[in-house]
């Protein structure tokens, strides 16, 4: 299993969809910086993508996982 560090980040529709990935990258033993949104709350998901964006071209993430 590769256990580069990753980002990982939702808009409100993939709340969910994000609350049941991350304890699966735990228990694969894969570092991730969660960059999304809290809640269900409606947000805009450009912020949350170009979050992730900025955080592969910066370095401190090997990929990216939008959701």
């Amino acid at each position: 299993m590769n256990t580069d560090p990753v980002a990982i980040a939702n808009d409100h529709g993939g709340f969910r969809a994000k609350q049941i990935l991350l304890p699966q990258l735990q228990a694969w033993g894969v570092p991730y910086e969660d960059l999304g949104c809290d809640s269900e709350e409606i947000v805009r998901y450009p912020h949350y993508a170009q979050a992730v964006c900025d955080a592969v071209r910066q370095g401190r993430v090997a990929r990216g996982i939008l959701i």
